[in-house]
C-alpha cells in the first residue's frame, strides 16, 4: 500500500489536508463501512466478499480504502477521493480538483456503473503473466511449478476475482498453501499473492 496521502508534504497543504481528514473517516468509521456497502460496492462486489464487509475485511486486514481499492484497481489517492465523492463528503466538482492536484484524471461514471477492474492474463503456452500487456512474471520451469501453474490456471478460469478456493488437491493444507505463495512471488511485479484468512484460499491485489 502506497505512503498515506497525509505524509505526501508534496501535495499543496489544503489538498494534503482534505485528503487526510477524508482517510481518517475512512479508515475508522464503521458508519462508512456500511455506507460504503449499500450505496458504492456493487451486488458482484459484494457476494465476492462474502456477504459482509466487516468480516471480509478481518479476514483480510484490509480497511475501507484498501478494500475499494483492490476491487476497483486503482490507487489509494483515488480511493479516498471517490469514496469521499459517493459518500457524499466531497462534491463531484472538488473530487475532481483533487483528482487533478494529484495527478490522476477524472473518470466519468454513470450512475450504477462500476468502473472496468484492470485484471492479469495469464497465457498457459508461454506461461507469462501479464498486466496491461506488460509482462509481471514468467514462470521459467512450468513442469517443476505446478501447484503455481494450477493457482494461475484457476484465477485465469474464474475471470481474476479477488480471491479463489485452494485448487490444490488433496485437501486443505495451510503450509502448501504459505509455500505456493511464496513461490508465486518469486520475481513477481505490480501485485501480490496472499493467503485469504481462513486458510483455504489464495487472494491476489495490485500493489
Amino acid at each position: 500500500m502506497p505512503e498515506s496521502p497525509s505524509n505526501h508534504n508534496q501535495l499543496p497543504e489544503d489538498v494534503r489536508n482534505e485528503l487526510a481528514h477524508m482517510e481518517t473517516y475512512l479508515r475508522n468509521s464503521t458508519q462508512y463501512y456500511s455506507l460504503a456497502w449499500t450505496r458504492v460496492f456493487s451486488a458482484s462486489e459484494r457476494e465476492q466478499m462474502g456477504g459482509d464487509i466487516f468480516d471480509y475485511s478481518r479476514r483480510t486486514d484490509f480497511d475501507l480504502i484498501e478494500i475499494y481499492g483492490h476491487f476497483r484497481g486503482v490507487s489509494q489517492y483515488r480511493a479516498i477521493i471517490e469514496l469521499g465523492r459517493d459518500l457524499d463528503y466531497f462534491t463531484a466538482a472538488k473530487a475532481e480538483w483533487l483528482l487533478q492536484e494529484v495527478g490522476e484524471e477524472a473518470v466519468s461514471v454513470g450512475a450504477g456503473e462500476v468502473p472496468d477492474r484492470t485484471v492479469p492474463h495469464w497465457d498457459c503456452k508461454s506461461h507469462v503473466l501479464t498486466l496491461r500487456g506488460e509482462k509481471i512474471r514468467t514462470v521459467k520451469r512450468p513442469k517443476a511449478a505446478t501447484n503455481i501453474i494450477l493457482v494461475l490456471e484457476t484465477f485465469e478460469e474464474e475471470g481474476w476475482p479477488p480471491r479463489i478456493d485452494d485448487p490444490l488437491p488433496g485437501g486443505r493444507d495451510q503450509q502448501r498453501l504459505h509455500a505456493t505463495i511464496r513461490s508465486l512471488k518469486t520475481g513477481l511485479r505490480c501485485i501480490t499473492f496472499y493467503a485469504d484468512g481462513t486458510g483455504e484460499g489464495f487472494a491476489w491485489r495490485r500493489i
